[in-house]
């Protein structure tokens, strides 16, 4: 990585190429390790007295980061050196690391599953292994390995929106008494926000008053001993409000007080029931928590979740939506559940639509005809040639409550897109009728996650669905497609978003079809 200083722009696209969605760039390898001292100041800050706790607010993030390599966006596994280093330095016997992130943190997980002086917890967006980095690592079953068994805990969520109610769930029968039974020297928090309400790829509804309280729940922790370090998060201003709550947090400001009684949903409560039946083995604070009831198709359609239409039935719980996790557990005291059930098997699983796509899809306003073709097996999607590009579509929130919490002038990205590539030549003029962002994919009729071309205006899945757009760029050459979860542009060619005064219309035709009006803007 420190050979990156002196190389030129285009050997640093080239050796992009060797990582997954990495960005590189002349200070890439300063800007890192800035980073990385400056959480380990804080650690010698906090562990000789001359402060009780501390944040780093921090770029690039970590927690992606393996031992050997850079990946997702993470040079230094910023988090996980800093526990390191706590340890060795300083004689510290337990560290507790608290990954928020909406990403699962596979390269901390991956350095500390065979240590038990290290315990990891990770909260994230899995949606059955359709979710970055949509990994079988991810699943509740990954306890850790050999001594370090029991101490990698992953509540991974599957389909529904989360928010403030999920997650203080899932810190009261998880986090915190396994927390307190562990007893940590010292918490880190891998803070990520890319789960707070307005990221426009976690899709989450996570205020910052709930990081508040999180934050104040582990500082009853390692005599205050806190460590709260950035992570993601692709919404300055969610980012922001989130982290200052956090650091208000820590030094001692009253924590606000949460004023939602909405219960957590269905979904969420199936995912901590189905990490505590895996970590009862390891925990006595977890050993007299009740299962679940099993499920039947019938009671699936009846279960509410949490009003989310898109969201898929989870098979491990069912209940009114009204029923609070601590009524759940009182109220099947008396029954039980297969033991085959408790913990997810070692398969993974990908995400797929019971849609049925029609033969023939008319171009919308141009006349033309696409023809549905057969799946070609020969075409082979590597994850290098898919860049950075992924996330599941979800419904969009309200914007009128968006700008409430986060203010007007909200900047909604943090990635800097590139101003201009070669592609953008290719970009044709729009349909006569528009674009339709309710379009489903072409070829496998799914709706969760889909791109339009900006070369024919084909609309296909992207590659947590079926990869269908990603294997028509590799067919058909076309390189720039526009999204309708987030109406980003990426071109597959240069592997990074684009955005160019030529595809403001065609961001400016999607965002009227999603939303009912123009651009905030214009641009």
């Amino acid at each position: 990585m420190e050979q990156t200083k002196s190389m030129s722009f285009r050997e640093l696209a080239k050796q992009q190429e060797n990582y997954e969605s990495i960005y590189l760039h002349p200070d890439t390898y300063a800007c890192a390790r800035l980073a990385l001292g400056g959480v380990l100041t804080i650690v010698d800050d906090v562990l000789t007295g001359k402060s009780v706790n501390g944040t780093a607010i921090v770029r690039p993030p970590g927690h992606h980061a393996e031992e050997k390599f850079a990946c997702g966006f993470c040079i230094f596994n910023t988090v996980a050196v800093a526990a390191k280093y706590a340890k060795q330095m300083y004689g510290v016997k337990r560290v507790l690391i608290v990954d928020w992130d909406i990403h699962h943190g596979n390269g901390t997980q991956n350095m500390f599953d065979k240590d038990p002086s290290v315990l990891y917890i990770s909260l994230h967006r899995y949606d059955e292994g359709a979710f970055f980095p949509a990994s079988s690592r991810a699943e509740p079953d990954k306890v850790g390995l050999d001594k370090g068994a029991g101490f990698n805990i992953n509540i991974a969520w599957n389909w529904a929106k989360m928010g403030d109610a999920e997650y203080l769930a899932a810190f009261q029968k998880i986090i915190m008494p396994v927390a307190y039974e562990y007893a940590p020297d010292l918490v880190f928090v891998s803070a990520g926000f890319d789960a707070a309400l307005g990221d426009p790829l976690g899709g989450y509804l996570v205020n910052p008053e709930c990081y508040g309280q999180m934050t104040h729940m582990l500082s009853s922790l390692a005599n205050g001993h806190v460590i709260v370090v950035l992570e993601g998060g692709y919404n300055l201003s969610s980012i922001s409000k989130s982290m200052a709550q956090c650091t208000q947090t820590l030094l001692g400001d009253p924590t606000p007080v949460l004023t939602s009684a909405k219960p957590a949903n269905m979904q969420a409560v199936a995912s901590i029931h189905s990490t505590i039946q895996c970590h009862k083995p390891y925990w006595k604070c977890l050993q007299f928590i009740r299962p679940l009831p099993v499920v039947t198709k019938d009671s699936q359609s009846e279960s509410g979740g949490n009003g989310d239409a898109t969201a898929k039935p989870s098979t491990r719980a069912s209940a009114a939506s009204s029923t609070s996790v601590d009524d759940l557990i009182q109220s099947t005291s008396e029954m039980s559940i297969s033991s085959n059930s408790a913990c997810p098997d070692e398969s993974f699983h990908s995400c797929s639509s019971d849609i049925q796509s029609p033969e023939a899809v008319k171009g919308r306003g141009s006349g033309n005809v696409f023809h549905k073709t057969q799946p070609n097996d020969n075409v082979k999607v590597s994850e290098d040639a898919i860049g950075a590009v992924g996330g599941v579509a979800q419904q969009p929130g309200t914007i009128g409550a968006m700008t409430d919490i986060l203010g007007e002038n909200m900047q909604m990205y943090a990635v800097v897109p590139l101003t201009w590539c070669p592609h953008l030549e290719g970009v044709t003029a729009l349909p006569e009728g528009g674009l339709h962002a309710d379009e489903p994919c072409f070829e496998c009729g799914d709706s969760k996650e889909n791109w339009v071309c900006l070369h024919c205006y084909m609309v296909l899945c992207g590659r947590y669905v079926e990869s269908h757009m990603v294997k028509h760029g590799v067919v058909s050459g076309h390189c720039l497609v526009l999204s309708y979860a987030d109406l980003s542009v990426w071109c597959y060619e240069c592997d990074s978003y684009v955005h160019n005064g030529i595809i403001i219309p065609m961001k400016r035709a999607a965002h009227i079809s999603k939303f009912g009006t123009d651009i905030p803007g214009g641009s």
